[in-house]
């Protein structure tokens, strides 16, 4: 079973068959092969053809379709011809409502045999069925579809291979090279650059190529969003690059630098245009007609600066932390073990704060003098560490009291720090835990958490987004804090959270309204896309929407207005598509233009095609006919040129076929197979070739058609004058088989020879006598013989003998050599099987012998080269052989026939 996918042209042939008929059947386009069945599966019913019994019928048939298994037929030109064979033969048996065909059967046949002899089949259409025979052997419909489906496979894959080849094109290193050069600047004036813009965000500037001197397309990036590319130096992100489309260059300087300083990157393409115009695409679909500050930029420095400009109160409040952390777990070891912590960490632990004392800003280290000051001066009392007051204490923040203590210890002598850490120490604890008296670890261990919290708390708006959303995390797992003091800390967070995404959509959605509509697009989606109560997005979109409806409105109108006068198809598809993005404005009138003004500029495209074509050249026209033919073009629009086109095809074909056979009466066999193949392998309309290959073959099958008749009526009538039983004698009925009306026995055994071992013949190559030798009657082994050949079947050997090598014919009865033997010119001898009785075996051999000799002095006017051609100048009597000259009368035997 074989599914093919119909192409355009079978689904249009195919689909107007079914209207047609009237048959209620949906086809889904997919053929179905099985045996000799061709079927039309449908939604419901489905159409079936049955080359057995003629029958076109419609049932309901449930077909597994395989999907994996349908090949699409595309441009399979052999398997279209065979699908299409069906019209013809069904159409002829009058089972196809609508259709009716005028050819006869033997013209219908030499068609098919036409179409199919690219893969060896030959037809056999009859007025009841239709069978396919391949070296002899009867096939079925789906073999020869198969057989087509492989000797067009090789042919389609050379030509996509050599399509892909020219797609590929040359392949490329796509990395920037360095270069040093000069560009001359000169500014274009207003007609070059609308005259030479070459689009994708590309624009002209005054600097000129250095290889061509034509001045140079600029691309720019917004900042930020520069386009990253490979280069000798590594990747470099480029502000801007510079395009020649004179020589299929690009430039871009090197980072630092100007283009005028001549220290670039180059990215050459030669004369590959395919390449450049690609490349040229890319470069131009992320550029915009913008500014930008910046130099182009390795991307190294790039991620560089990226780290160390990160934002001044992400790294403080992270600085914070991490001394918070690190104070509260130095704080939780002394209190669990306050008299063993070893000395040498100590040391440690304000060398590491030490550390990180000098990367504090300015009022640190001033609130950091002060405390000292204070503390030097003897100002020591009951409520103040180290000369502060309680009360300014609690203005410091955590991490200054903390670095202002460390800051100390290089003042303080040694045998005082421990004094000084005690004071601290008890200060810190005060601040922090509140000086919770008799309360449990426990108890204590919390309020600290919750102090710690609260200071967070209190710097929550310099926190960024991240940090708010770190801190929301761990203040909903903290197991230390109580469930009301978490839900406060919560809200409180995610108010602080909403408050800023809510600022950030205001300046998005600011952005929006001050650019085109394309962009307001974009902000209304980044908008959408953010996972914020949709409350608070409402208000912010809802003026949006309106705006963007205003804006598409706006830009289509002010699009179509700016329409070109002349506007070719490539350009009305780029402002269709344009039209096409302004989904919220009405443009049914401006499509309404649009399809209008197409018209227009289709009408005088083509009339100006068609006013440059030339009226003799073939090629030119064929190509426009072709064109026009494409759905691009409104059918409107193309109906009168494109029957013009046709007959001015018509006529040059006509003429050409004449030149090729200009008298088709007056040529020899020779002639008329170059003509053939001429007309075969030509650039011709179909009909015009279908019927002048029809002409030339039709005549010269008439001609051999008659001699073999001929032949036959000579041979029977001796055979069955001398013979009296000619039972495994079979004659070819010439006349019949051209008509398509030879059936019966003996056609079926004359043809099984033919399809089998005498499947060599020659297209114009009749047979005369079949001898069947086998017990059935089958035909398959046996001798035929032809005006040229004499084929032979047996059991263990099979060939084909040329009548003029053939010496004599003779026969042996004896026990060890009975049989009937060829005697050929070069001394080989060769037994042939004969069904013919052994007792008739003198007389048979005598009268096939004679009539073989009879065929070896056949004239040279027998011949199909002499007999295609229908007056001769220098002439050979039919009759007789006789060679001459002027008359048409044979001198030697009177014969008239001779022209």
């Amino acid at each position: 079973m074989i599914f093919l996918k119909a192409n355009i042209e079978l689904k249009h042939t195919f689909e107007r068959l079914i209207q047609t008929m009237e048959v209620p059947v949906k086809w889904n386009e997919l053929f179905v092969v099985l045996n000799n069945f061709l079927i039309l599966p449908g939604e419901v019913r489905s159409l079936v053809f049955n080359f057995d019994n003629r029958k076109v019928n419609t049932n309901v048939i449930e077909i597994p379709i395989v999907e994996e298994a349908i090949q699409p037929i595309d441009k399979n030109v052999l398997v279209t011809n065979v699908l299409d064979m069906i019209l013809y033969a069904f159409g002829k048996w009058g089972t196809i409502k609508g259709i009716r065909v005028d050819k006869d059967y033997a013209q219908l046949n030499a068609l098919f045999t036409e179409i199919l002899k690219e893969i060896k089949v030959e037809p056999g259409y009859r007025n009841d069925n239709f069978r396919f025979y391949q070296e002899g052997i009867q096939i079925t419909y789906e073999d020869v579809v198969q057989a087509a489906l492989e000797a067009g496979e090789k042919s389609e894959e050379e030509l996509e291979a050599e399509l892909e080849e020219e797609k590929l094109g040359l392949w490329h290193n796509m990395k920037w090279v360095i270069t040093k050069t000069s560009f001359q600047k000169e500014e274009p004036d207003q007609v070059a650059q609308e005259s030479e813009r070459i689009g994708n965000n590309f624009y002209m500037v005054g600097y000129q190529c250095p290889n061509c001197g034509k001045n140079l397309h600029m691309v720019v990036y917004p900042v930020d969003k520069e386009f990253l590319v490979e280069t000798e130096e590594g990747r470099v992100y480029l502000a801007r690059a510079y395009a020649c489309d004179a020589c299929n260059r690009f430039y871009t300087p090197r980072p630092g630098k100007l283009l005028s300083e001549g220290d670039v990157y180059l990215l050459d393409f030669g004369e590959d245009r395919d390449a450049y115009e690609d490349y040229q695409e890319l470069l131009g679909a992320q550029g915009e007609k913008t500014s930008n500050y910046k130099f182009n930029e390795y991307e190294w420095e790039r991620n560089k600066k990226k780290s160390k400009e990160e934002p001044e109160e992400e790294v403080e409040e992270a600085e914070e932390e991490s001394l918070e952390e690190a104070a509260a777990t130095r704080e939780e070891a002394e209190e669990e073990n306050p008299e063993k912590e070893p000395e040498h960490v100590i040391e440690r632990e304000r060398e590491q704060e030490e550390k990180e004392l000098k990367k504090e800003n300015s009022k640190g280290r001033k609130c950091k003098k002060e405390i000292y000051e204070k503390d030097t001066s003897g100002g020591n009392t009951k409520g103040k560490v180290l000369g502060v007051s309680k009360e300014e204490t609690s203005k410091i923040s955590k991490r200054d009291l903390q670095q202002s203590e460390e800051a100390q210890y290089s003042k303080i002598p040694k045998e005082e720090k421990s004094q000084k850490e005690k004071q601290i120490e008890e200060a810190v604890e005060a601040e922090t835990n509140g000086e919770v008296k008799g309360a449990t670890p426990e108890d204590k261990e919390a309020e600290k958490v919750r102090q710690k919290y609260e200071a967070r708390m209190k710097v929550i708006e310099r926190m960024s987004p991240r940090q708010l959303k770190e801190l929301r995390e761990k203040v909903k797992v903290e197991k230390l804090l109580p469930e009301a003091d978490k839900q406060e800390y919560v809200q409180k967070i995610e108010n602080y959270i909403q408050k800023n995404q809510k600022e950030e959509l205001e300046k998005r959605a600011e952005n929006g309204k001050r650019g085109n509509y394309a962009q307001l697009c974009r902000s209304i989606e980044e908008i959408e896309r953010t996972d914020i109560p949709a409350e608070m997005k409402e208000p912010i979109l809802a003026p949006l929407y309106e705006l963007r409806n205003k804006k598409a409105q706006e830009e289509a109108e002010a699009l179509i207005a700016n329409m070109p006068a002349n506007m070719d198809r490539k350009r009305y598809k780029l402002f269709r598509d344009k039209l096409a993005q302004y989904k919220e404005a009405d443009i049914a009138p401006y499509e309404k233009k649009l399809e209008e003004q197409r018209k227009r500029a289709e009408s005088q495209e083509i009339a100006t095609m068609m006013n440059r074509v030339n009226k003799n050249d073939r090629g030119a026209i064929f190509h426009i006919w072709k064109t026009l033919q494409s759905p691009d073009f409104s059918k409107e629009n193309t109906e009168k040129p494109l029957q013009e086109l046709h007959d001015r095809l018509e006529k040059l074909d006509e003429a050409a076929i004449d030149k090729i056979c200009p008298n088709l009466t007056s040529m020899t066999f020779e002639e008329g197979q170059k003509a053939y193949e001429k007309i075969e392998k030509g650039m011709f309309l179909p009909e015009i070739k279908s019927n002048a290959l029809e002409m030339i073959d039709k005549r010269l099958t008439k001609i051999k058609s008659d001699e073999s008749e001929l032949l036959v009526q000579k041979l029977k009538g001796e055979f069955t004058e001398k013979l009296k039983d000619t039972s495994s004698l079979h004659y070819y009925a010439a006349r019949q088989a051209m008509r398509g009306e030879w059936e019966g026995a003996e056609a079926a055994i004359v043809n099984c020879a033919l399809k089998t071992y005498a499947s060599e013949h020659s297209r114009y190559e009749f047979p005369v006598v079949v001898c069947d030798s086998t017990h059935k009657g089958t035909g398959r082994e046996g001798f035929l013989l032809t005006p040229d050949h004499l084929y032979y079947n047996s059991t263990f050997s099979s060939e084909c003998i040329p009548v003029l090598n053939i010496k004599d014919i003779s026969f042996s009865t004896g026990l060890l050599n009975k049989g009937v033997y060829i005697q050929q010119k070069n001394g080989e001898k060769t037994k042939i099987p004969v069904g013919v009785p052994s007792k008739e075996w003198k007389e048979f051999t005598r009268i096939l012998g004679e009539f073989i000799k009879y065929l070896q002095e056949k004239p040279e006017s027998r011949k199909v080269s002499y007999l295609a051609k229908e007056e001769h100048e220098v002439k050979c009597c039919y009759r007789c052989g006789y060679v001459y000259k002027g008359g048409d009368v044979c001198p030697k035997c009177g014969s008239r026939a001779n022209r």
